[in-house]
């Protein structure tokens, strides 16, 4: 109907809102870095990687992807960062994240293992 919003508008309207929290998060490393909360989104990141050396997750080079000899069973992802504000105080994350879907069934991987607890061990 002419005038009048319908379910579909006001759900864009709310996330456009200057109030939603998630309307102006970047959607690449580039963008966080030239927006205005710069400051807080390197917080965010100097977080994770700071987590992500304690817990050994990998370990930091400087080598060149074009130094490393690749065999087709073991590939180089990529990865890339994803930013979200959580909390009620709006704390600015950033995840670091392997970009899994360059792997192969078959070639990288034989099979898939997501490791879940049961209801006895919570």
């Amino acid at each position: 109907m002419i005038g009048q919003l319908n379910k579909q508008d006001s759900v864009i309207s709310e996330l456009n809102s200057s109030n939603n929290p998630t309307a102006a998060l970047p959607m690449a490393y580039d963008e966080a870095m030239s927006s205005l909360q710069a400051k807080e989104w390197k917080k965010g990141i100097v977080e994770e990687l700071n987590s992500m050396a304690e817990q050994q997750v990998f370990v930091a080079s400087n080598i060149s992807k074009e130094l490393i000899k690749e065999t087709p069973r073991d590939s180089i992802l990529s990865t890339k960062w994803v930013f979200v504000k959580k909390g009620s105080l709006q704390r600015f994350k950033g995840w670091l994240v392997a970009r899994g879907f360059q792997q192969i069934h078959g070639i990288n991987f034989e099979e898939k293992f997501s490791p879940t607890p049961t209801f006895v061990a919570l």
